[in-house]
């Protein structure tokens, strides 16, 4: 080691200016240090730059690599404050790192150049990566995990604040992306990739945004980078110290990678016993050869339509996995990919000549003919051994196309049996459809036409499967395309009547294919799942006008008022013992062709309101519970609480056991209901005491009163008549009183849902009309539903059409069982009418992402949300931005709750009633702004 080198080091570092101390973010983020691992891919967003590790690089590596870049980035950011001269900045990030030991070798930065009308940078990033790495490669798909992982990320979460807080400013940007592999010669090696780009508007989301080639210039420099180690070494504490006060403030390690949340699994017709009806219905009589036939029907969906429009035309939710149903996107997946059965037993994996004009093509329906020798790198690079990369790259653009088509054809049989030997396997191909292809199509999708977000997700669904085949061709001319004309201009239209013509228009398309043929399937399927959107519209307008009792203009007019009012009134969802023995024993009551053995839980989680906004990855899994997780909760959720003991509830959750009393924590697996059995908890906190006392019990309405709210609906039951409904998640407060009081089955000192002894507080509830599977596309209603907590007076299940219940009986002037044993740690004695306590409802799965955040795996932000009980400033802002009246105590209740949902499903088609900070973009509010 050359002293004289460490010391200059020493020296440099010691003198390199830093700007003043930035506020750390408030994400409970542990030290990144103690979070690094050399066993893991892993990655970390430092400032502008995102570094990804392969396994085998060691934690003391990752760490000179974190503190490396982020002195670099910090001493530049002083010599050159202002962020417009990007490559004087470079100039000064460079030095430091060559002072430190790194030898770099930088060029000129160069332009980057595309086929395509426009470019993303994280595609011109796997491109480059591509280049520089090799298809293939384990480090290149390290890259591609963490720019995945990066997508994934809300707009507001730390990872992406600090790095687009460093990367851009106005219309300009600058960032890094650095790869660390490990290496037996020299240690580790480094591959730095840098850019800067420079547009004519002001950037937003620089990785992810899609840009004009004539908008906007993306210059780049990458290059693999050597470390002296010893001068590292040498200079490793001082770099060290130097930092110490900024770190937390630029630096967070991103979950590890072998971790990350994947897409939901995709339904296919091997699974199609977990469809709903209206799939079924939809998918059932698809048959493989429909599939493949149809296939080489495609006119060309990637590349833009000469009349297309050029800029969107609907905002593009933030969640593009938002934008259609799970029928409409099964329907497609059927369609596009034929489904694993199909993908692996037909086709078997390999490359395929469709037919007609269309190219050679791999994967989920992916044409090479249709795209550029760029979009092959940078979208399959990463995907596929290098040798079968090189011998598929000669048929970029190749199709069977006039002039001289036959020749073609020939040539095209002769391509697919010198190819037939490469093999991609199913999980790759669909990861690319979810992924890329998918979110692709649904960009132009809402590029192409006006007031899309007005539609219902089954109506969008249908649009997106007929631009996944015809292209986005809403504005194409000539005679073929007439109905799409009129498509594109009844959605410009945007009323209830004009696009109730689309079904029809979907249906002439058939003129162009002949009525017998697999696309006129096809369209049917189409105009049929638009019809079913269409019916969903039509009921949630009824069951709007009933619910408020006023028009939608009059709600405009005037502000809305929360209120928590409690009335004297009977319960509207009174469950009977009798009644529900009745209905489960009728194996012939049907209605619309469901039974009550139809009901069941949403077996996707994002379907589900209670679900949708949670990382379902810890789905099914064992965690510990404790106090301090319940306190964690209350806080993020800004839940208030009564002083005193208190009841939780975690809906889908098990103990293992009937119950676990006075404990300092409690085991519990995540799981879900079933409408027949105790398959949730209700406990106890004494917050006092920080001890918990929990028992196996329900939170939802037993199957037969699912059944019974859907069957009255089909006969046209009016809102204030139906009896069958779930208590969304939130805090309420109960009151000791009787439950059914002055019949035959009261039950004294249970607790009410109401603020009095005998009263029934309005609450927003749930109610499946439609089917017996509640989802997001449910009715939400206000109503004084009287969801008590009181015993299941059933020796098999429980009496409930929408109460909490535990497993026990009150008879004969006596409370038994696991209800008797809950009274007693709560402190309900036969003289405590009119007490009252808290209850936070949630789920088991909340609960696990707490115990997650209280392991450091998982932030604040994870688990921060507004829903009924939240109070406080943030529920002012929201509040503000629903039109709901100013409060002093700012209390999220039924108005303010229902209208958030109101406004989700103008918005986004579907509603949770939750208000988790993924909302801000998804909503345009601003209600967790980023610091």
């Amino acid at each position: 080691m050359s002293l004289e080198a460490v010391s200059k080091a020493r020296d440099f570092v010691q003198a390199a200016p830093l700007p003043p101390r930035l506020a750390v973010l408030e994400d409970a983020a542990s030290p990144v240090d103690q979070a690094l691992s050399r066993a893991k891919d892993q990655a970390a967003v430092v400032g502008s730059d995102v570094i990804s590790f392969v396994n085998g690089v060691t934690t003391e590596q990752r760490q000179d690599l974190i503190n490396s870049a982020l002195l670099a980035q910090l001493v530049a950011k002083v010599e050159v404050p202002d962020a417009n001269r990007i490559y004087e900045w470079y100039q000064s990030y460079f030095t430091v790192l060559k002072n430190i030991g790194w030898v770099v070798q930088v060029d000129q930065f160069a332009t980057y150049h595309t086929d395509s009308a426009g470019f993303q940078a994280h595609e011109a990033i796997i491109g480059l990566a591509t280049t520089l790495l090799g298809p293939g490669t384990g480090a290149l798909a390290v890259v591609k995990a963490t720019l995945d992982a990066l997508k994934s990320m809300d707009a507001n979460s730390p990872w992406m604040t600090i790095f687009n807080r460093e990367s851009q400013t106005g219309k300009t940007a600058r960032f890094q992306v650095t790869l660390a592999e490990p290496d037996d010669k020299h240690g580790f090696l480094v591959t730095l990739m840098a850019f800067g780009l420079e547009a004519r508007s002001t950037l937003t989301q620089v990785l992810f945004f899609k840009f004009r080639t004539s908008e906007a210039e993306l210059k780049h420099f990458e290059g693999k980078v050597t470390i002296d180690a010893d001068v590292l070494a040498g200079v490793r504490g001082d770099i060290k110290s130097k930092l110490a006060d900024h770190v937390a403030s630029y630096v967070r390690k991103l979950p590890d990678l072998s971790v990350l949340r994947r897409p939901p699994p995709i339904p296919t017709r091997d699974s199609l016993e977990s469809l709903s009806p209206l799939s079924e219905q939809l998918l059932g009589n698809i048959t493989d050869e429909a599939v493949t036939e149809a296939a080489g029907f495609r006119e060309d969906p990637i590349t833009e339509l000469p009349g297309a429009p050029q800029l969107e035309s609907t905002e593009l939710p933030a969640d593009w996995r938002a934008t259609i149903s799970l029928t409409g996107y099964q329907f497609i997946v059927r369609w596009e990919t034929g489904g694993r059965s199909y993908y692996e037993n037909v086709i078997k994996g390999r490359p395929i000549w469709p037919g007609y004009s269309s190219g050679i093509t791999i994967g989920c329906g992916w044409d090479l003919g249709y795209h550029t020798k760029q979009e092959f790198l940078s979208q399959w690079g990463a995907q596929m051994a290098r040798a079968d990369f090189d011998r598929l790259a000669p048929t970029i653009g190749f199709r069977t196309v006039e002039p001289g088509r036959a020749a073609k054809v020939t040539q095209a049989q002769a391509l697919i049996r010198s190819l037939s030997d490469i093999v991609v396997p199913w999980s790759v191909a669909i990861d690319q459809f979810d992924n890329v292809k998918y979110p692709a199509l649904i960009r132009q999708f809402y590029q192409a036409l006006d007031n899309l977000d007005r539609l219902h997700p089954h109506c969008r669904g249908a649009l997106l499967s007929l631009t996944f085949n015809r292209g986005a061709a809403f504005a194409a001319p000539g005679p073929r395309f007439t109905e799409m004309r009129e498509i594109g201009a009844a959605m410009r239209a945007g009323s209830l009547d004009d696009v109730a013509r689309i079904p029809d228009l979907i249906r002439g398309m058939k003129r162009l294919w002949g009525a017998s043929s697999s696309l006129s399937e096809r369209r049917e399927g189409e105009a049929r799942l638009f019809e079913a959107g269409l019916a969903e519209m039509r009921m949630a307008a009824r069951i709007a006008a009933h619910a408020t009792g006023t028009t939608e203009s009059a709600l405009e007019s005037a502000p809305i008022v929360e209120t928590f009012e409690s009335a004297e009134a009977t319960q509207s969802d009174d469950a009977d013992v009798a009644e529900i023995n009745a209905i489960l024993a009728d194996q012939d009551l049907e209605a619309a062709g469901l039974t009550v053995a139809s009901v069941r839980w949403n077996p996707k989680d994002d379907e589900q309101p209670d679900y949708r906004h949670l990382d379902t990855s810890l789905a099914g899994r064992a965690f510990e519970l404790t106090p301090g997780d319940l306190d964690a909760l209350i806080a993020a959720n800004e839940f208030a609480p009564l002083p005193g003991k208190m009841m939780f509830a975690l809906r889908g959750a098990s103990l293992g056991a009937a119950k676990r009393e006075d404990a300092t924590s409690i085991v519990i697996t995540d799981q879900r209901p079933d409408h027949r059995n105790f398959r949730c908890i209700i406990g106890v906190y004494d917050r006092e005491r920080k001890t918990l006392s929990a028992y196996q019990a329900s939170t939802v309405p037993n199957a037969a009163y699912v059944f019974k709210c859907y069957a009255m609906a089909q006969v046209g039951a009016s809102t204030a008549n139906l009896t069958g409904n779930i208590l969304p998640t939130g805090c309420y407060t109960y009151t000791v009183g009787t439950h059914h009081p002055g019949t035959n089955r009261e039950i004294p000192t249970a607790l009410r849902l109401s603020d009095s002894a005998s009263g029934a507080s309005s609450a927003v509830v749930l109610r499946s009309l439609t089917d017996t599977i509640y989802d997001r596309l449910d009715a939400f209603m206000i109503t004084a539903p009287a969801d008590n907590v009181h015993p299941g007076q059933m020796s098999r299940g429980f009496s409930s059409a929408g109460c909490l219940t535990l497993p026990g009986f009150y008879a004969n002037g006596q409370h038994t069982g696991i209800w008797s044993d809950f009274r007693v740690a709560l402190g309900v004695t036969s003289g405590s009418n009119g007490k009252q306590f808290s209850m936070m409802l949630l789920t088991g799965l909340d609960a696990a992402v707490a115990a997650q955040v209280r392991a450091g795996t998982r932030t604040s932000a994870d688990i921060s949300r507004l829903r009924h009980g939240s109070s406080g400033a943030r529920v002012a802002a929201l509040q503000q931005a629903l039109g709901i009246a100013p409060q002093a105590n700012a209390q999220l209740g039924p108005k303010t709750r229902q209208a958030l949902i109101a406004r989700q499903v103008s918005k986004l088609g579907w509603a949770d009633g939750i208000y988790a900070p993924v909302m801000d973009g998804m909503l345009g509010l601003q209600i967790y702004p980023s610091t």
